[in-house]
This record gives structure tokens, sequence and C-alpha cells, in this order.
């Protein structure tokens, strides 16, 4: 995963930078090529207060040497996406901000639609989340869990990251087996030793995931993301919505 093209989307603001931060140690002894693009909406002649062409060539200059550096016109959602197809890329890096507790609760535009769009994994970084020190994965009881992991599995080995599991019923016994069953693929996926240990919860998804999150130390949370749909308000029932809102941690959505 890390070894092909890593794209970080990347501006002046302090979440960008520190977006570009965390893909670049992410790359890592790996060494794979880092590309960063500077999405601007509008060109510098057409909108007040738009990026100067100074400004950009300081942006550019203020990038590591060791990465290509991009500059696109357009809607930051669309060719952030856009960009990562057609570069083959791997992973995109994107920096989050805290929106956890507004009024409605919303994604924020450009992480919103680079999620709903993207083929690829898209990881979120909220400032110092960095170094991860423990990921956690959400498993639920489909099939399309098994991807989730196993993409989950190989990256953590990539990277040395410990890895854990939880999966979650909201009720009864038939539920119950059905996690049981799940943590027992997983462990099986995992290889022993060392198993994958998988907590069981029961209530709903989106608390005890983030219950868990705080219980098991995780500094990046793996979920399953379903492509497409509209932007809109985050919704309680949405669970991969809201754990992508209100996580206190980075954030790796697997595309379904």
């Amino acid at each position: 995963m890390l070894g092909d093209r890593i794209l970080v989307a990347s501006d002046d603001s302090e979440e960008g930078r520190y977006a570009t931060e965390v893909a670049s140690r992410l790359r890592g002894e790996h060494a794979a090529p880092l590309a960063i693009l500077r999405v601007d909406q509008f060109a510098p002649s057409a909108a007040p207060g738009g990026s100067s062409p100074g400004a950009l060539a300081g942006w550019l200059e203020r990038q590591p040497r060791s990465a290509t550096s991009w500059i696109a016109q357009g809607v930051p959602g669309i060719e952030i996406s856009r960009f990562g197809d057609r570069h083959r890329a791997s992973l995109i890096v994107l920096g989050r901000r805290d929106r956890a507790g507004r009024q409605p609760a919303s994604l924020g535009e450009t992480a919103d639609a680079v999620v709903r769009r993207a083929g690829i994994p898209v990881l979120s970084v909220p400032k110092g989340s960095w170094p991860f020190r423990r990921g956690l994965v959400a498993l639920d009881e489909t099939p399309r869990s098994h991807q989730v992991l196993d993409l989950a599995l190989r990256w953590s080995r990539e990277i040395d990251l410990p890895l854990v599991g939880v999966t979650v019923t909201q009720n009864g016994a038939g539920a119950t087996r059905r996690s049981v069953a799940v943590a027992a693929s997983a462990a099986g996926m995992a290889g022993t030793p060392p198993a994958i240990q998988v907590s069981l919860r029961t209530g709903s998804p989106a608390v005890e995931i983030l219950e868990e999150v705080c219980a098991a130390e995780a500094g990046v949370l793996v979920i399953g993301y379903r492509r497409g749909g509209p932007p809109k308000v985050v919704e309680p029932t949405e669970t991969a919505r809201s754990l992508l809102l209100a996580a206190p941690c980075a954030v790796l959505t697997v595309p379904l």
C-alpha cells in the first residue's frame, strides 16, 4: 500500500501543513513517491482574496524537495479525488478540522466529497494525532468487513502499527453469535501468532466504537465507507459518517 504513490492535499492552513508532515513521515523507509496537491477554487484574478502568483510560488518553495508538488484549479473535493485516480495513488492524506459538536453536525465540504468520491483509502488526520501508537479496525457482520480488515492488516504491518478490532451488535443472542464469528474470522486472517484481538460490544455502533477508541488508546481508526451519495447533514444512524465527524483520532476510510 505504501509502496505506491501517496497523495496529500495541502494548503497554507495549519491542517494542510500537518497533513503534509504526516504523509512525509508515513513514507518512512518505504520511500514511496509523495505528491502534494493544492487546489484553488478560483484563479488568482477571479476572486478577491484569491492566491496571488507570488503566494503560489512561495507555497511551492516550502514543500519538501523529495516530493512532487502540483497546483490545480477547481472544486477541491472533486479535483483531489480525480488527481488520485489519474496518478494511481494508493492513499490520500487530508488534514482534518475538529467539527464535533457543531450544529447541525456536518463534515467539511472537501473531506466529505473526497471520501464519497475516492476509489482508494483516505487518511484524515487531526493535529497532534501522529505518531500512531495503535490502530483500531471497526468490523461488522457483513462480508465487506474482510475487505476492510485485509487492508488494515496490510497497512499496520507496513508501518509496524499494533492493531486491534471491535465489532458492535445492537441486541440479541443471534447477533452476538455472529459477532463472535466475526472476531474468530479476524483472528484467523491475522494469523496465529499473533492474532488480532477483537472486542465485542453491544449498543449504538458509533457510540460504542468511539468508546473503544478511547479504551484502546487508538491513534487511528479504520472503517469501511460507502462511496457515492450527495453531501448532507450527518444523521445519528449513519455510523461511518458519525465516526469521521466525531473520532478524536485519525480515521482511515476504506471505500466500499
